[in-house]
């Protein structure tokens, strides 16, 4: 049998090795460095790391090891190893500007303005025309709302690249944002004039001309961008797009039918119409364009995918299954379309099921960021949100350039108030794609969120740039003018939301909030009113309408208007709260119960509607029923502390479950140790249980917090007779009594009294 190398045999060969390697340590360290290279190149990260580190434990003063480290690192999202890295080769090599540059890009990525800035400075002292180091500059600037001085150095960009349309446009868009619009139209009519063939330099023009509410001079560019550039498809979409919310659809279909005629046989001109037609709804013209495209390429998959991928879109599972199925015959190793095949089971919910074909996507194509990001959204779907965060992790890994995996990323941490890193996903979303609506919309909620009001802006304003005619970027605008108090400026970009469109209710409801909170409801009433008599059959409106009166204590107008809102909208489960505290307020509370046991067929086991439910029922006296809903509540959330401590109250009233109710009021003290009724509770049930001395500092807190509490005087009086403190258990008995204890408790302590005489 092999045993392998003898002890002296395993010396020796150390020993040859170590003599070898000290004999040419250079040699080895090139030969580490070229190997982590091969890897890198091939897009092994993980393992060109290893190789560079063996380079460096060979040489640890090697600058250039250190650099390429940091950018393995980089690619693998490694951000403090990557910093350290780079780090020390800027410390090794102060020389190595390549090294400062990345520093910089990694602090922007951090929002560490201050020392992006100084990195990108170091590199101008030494390279003073590195337009690369200028846009850090310029960024960092932005960061830190130094707008003139990004702005100048937006324009020491033009200077070194004086033929570059995108330089030109990216200082346009500042002077946009400082409002310098003529400057900006210069700018943007620059960028147009160095390259006739710029199809984005138009489409920039004409929506700079949109911002300004000219339409007219926005489709006189765009016309003039087709005579110059009649193969530009984006220049013709967006003309048609123009048109399109101009309600000229006539003449939107005109500009698709000239892009068709001088395309006819395109595919790629074929699909973005198709996009075009999904992007406004138009879903079955999408489909028909996509239909048209498959003849021209017959062979081309890419085609009946694209149509599997609106039915998916639009949740149409069963036709996107039938379509998919086919390719799946033609090519039943298609990674798309077995990624499909899962899609369409998440669309039917069976969740379970889709997550097992998409672990074995991921088994069976490790490398694929496809199969990666739709495993993380089948994860985030079934509320897997840390297994969601790595599957989408692993995508960006595989392609670092991928939009969706960085969108989703953002919205998993905004969904998850980790707004910091939400932004920095936003913002690498941003780098990557400028002009990209999505990223700028996503990055700026990331801001609004952060409460950072001038950066969200700074966003929302160059979303708006892309779709000029976009409601909802004024409505996120008109948000953060709320956030930081800005009423007047808020109530205009909410108007302005509603010029574009006069049925939209989150406007609508947004400008209701700002005049309620500022004691304005009459106002805001009869603009609701207004609302409703152009669109009687808006359900939310009601709603509006119905708690505005509730909040005005007319409660007379609330009720009908609630009504209306449920039949308009059976659904609406807030109609219902809002109807059940309508009831209440005007003492009826078995029909407060009725509409909100209604409202919990609609949100069965939501957590404090169940508790509510309980509350009624509790002050009714039917501990049964109370019982019943606490455990409800409990059931969807354990940690609902509310519901366990006034569960553990009902079974203490009950003389039942004493062990229970312990648990229960234990734990909820645990969740809410500063809310006396919580300890109240909990010190009764141990008195219950003959724990009189764990009972007596927790009653004794509860009464110099609460001296006003009738219930509080009583349990601490109890709790004393119990302990043999008989003379002040009857002072606070008597002053339980004084307070206007509830008939029951008063009778049990007048009998005690008694019994102490």
């Amino acid at each position: 049998m092999h045993r392998g190398l003898t002890a002296s045999a395993l010396v020796a060969l150390l020993v040859f090795a170590a003599v070898g390697c000290n004999r040419n340590p250079e040699h080895a360290k090139q030969r580490y460095m070229a190997s982590g290279e091969r890897h890198f190149q091939k897009g092994e990260f993980e393992k060109a790391t290893i190789q560079f580190r063996n380079a460096l434990q060979i040489d640890p003063r090697f600058a250039e090891g250190y650099f390429r480290l940091g950018l393995a690192y980089l690619q693998q999202q490694r951000w403090p190893e990557a910093f350290a890295a780079l780090t020390q080769a800027t410390a090794i090599d102060p020389d190595r500007l390549d090294a400062h540059f990345r520093l910089a890009e990694l602090y922007l990525t951090a929002h560490d303005f201050e020392n992006a800035e100084k990195e990108a400075t170091l590199i101008l002292e030494r390279e003073p025309n590195n337009a690369p180091a200028y846009q850090v500059l310029a960024a960092s600037m932005m960061g830190r709302q130094k707008t003139s001085d990004a702005l100048d150095a937006f324009k020491k960009i033009t200077q070194i690249l004086p033929k570059d349309p995108l330089a030109y446009t990216n200082e346009a868009l500042i002077e946009i944002g400082l409002r310098h619009l003529p400057d900006a139209e210069n700018l943007l009519y620059k960028a147009v004039e160095i390259d006739p063939l710029y199809s984005a330099g138009y489409v920039n023009l004409a929506n700079f001309y949109r911002m300004q509410q000219n339409p007219r001079q926005a489709e006189m560019v765009l016309e003039q961008a087709i005579e110059r550039n009649p193969d530009g498809t984006v220049i013709y979409l967006t003309l048609a797009d123009l048109l399109y919310h101009e309600q000229k659809k006539e003449a939107a279909e005109d500009v698709i039918r000239r892009l068709r005629a001088r395309q006819p046989n395109s595919t790629e001109t074929a699909k973005s119409i198709g996009d075009f037609y999904l992007q406004e709804k138009e879903v079955e013209r999408a489909q028909a364009e996509y239909r048209r495209a498959l003849p021209l390429s017959p062979k081309d998959l890419s085609i009946q995918s694209g149509l599997v991928e609106i039915y998916l879109t639009l949740g149409k599972a069963q036709e996107a299954k039938a379509l998919n199925d086919q390719i799946l015959r033609r090519t039943p190793e298609d990674v798309t379309a077995r990624l499909a095949q899962a899609r369409v089971l998440l669309l039917e919910g069976k969740q379970e099921e889709a997550l097992s074909q998409l672990r074995q996507q991921v088994s069976d194509a490790p490398d694929s960021p496809t199969a990666h990001y739709f495993l993380g959204m089948a994860n985030w779907q079934n509320n897997n949100f840390g297994e969601a965060d790595r599957e989408l992790q692993d995508a960006l890994k595989l392609d670092p350039d991928m939009l969706p995996a960085l969108y989703r990323l953002t919205q998993l941490h905004l969904s998850q108030g980790q707004n910091d890193v939400a932004a920095e996903y936003g913002s690498r979303a941003v780098r990557l794609q400028p002009d990209d609506l999505t990223a700028r919309m996503l990055l700026g909620t990331a801001f609004l969120q952060e409460n950072n009001f001038a950066l969200a802006r700074e966003q929302f304003s160059l979303a708006q740039h892309i779709s000029p005619d976009n409601p909802e970027i004024l409505l996120d605008t008109g948000l953060s003018y709320a956030g930081e108090g800005n009423e007047q400026m808020a109530e205009k970009e909410f108007e302005a939301v509603l010029q574009l469109d006069p049925k939209h209710t989150d406007a609508l409801e947004q400008l209701v909030d700002l005049w309620s909170k500022s004691n304005q409801r009459s106002i805001a009433i009869a603009r609701v009113k207004q609302h409703l008599a152009a669109f009687p059959d808006n359900a939310d409106a009601y709603l509006m309408l119905g708690s505005l009166y509730l909040q005005n204590e007319d409660y007379d107008e609330a009720k009908p208007a609630l009504d209306k809102a449920i039949q308009l909208n059976p659904q609406l489960v807030t109609a219902y709260l809002d109807l059940g505290r309508v009831n209440e307020k005007q003492k009826h509370p078995d029909a407060a119960i009725a509409e909100y046991e209604k409202a919990l067929t609609i949100q069965p086991n939501f957590p404090p509607l169940c508790a509510l439910l309980g509350n009624l029922y509790l002050d009714k006296g039917d501990l049964a029923n109370a019982r019943m809903y606490y455990e409800q509540a409990l059931a969807a959330d354990p940690n609902f502390a509310i519901a366990a401590g006034n569960l553990a109250w009902v079974y203490a009233r009950q003389n039942s479950n004493l062990q229970t109710a312990l648990r229960l009021a234990q734990h909820a003290n645990q969740l809410m140790p500063e809310m006396d009724s919580i300890s109240d509770t909990l010190a009764w049930v141990r008195y219950k249980t003959g724990d009189s001395a764990a009972a007596l500092p927790l009653l004794q807190e509860c009464v110099q917090k609460s001296p006003q509490s009738s219930l509080y005087h009583y349990h601490l009086g109890m709790v004393l007779i119990a302990s043999g403190d008989k003379s002040n258990g009857r002072e606070q008995l008597q002053a339980a009594l004084r307070l206007k204890l509830d008939q029951e408790d008063a009778a049990e302590a007048r009998r005690a009294l008694t019994e102490l005489q």
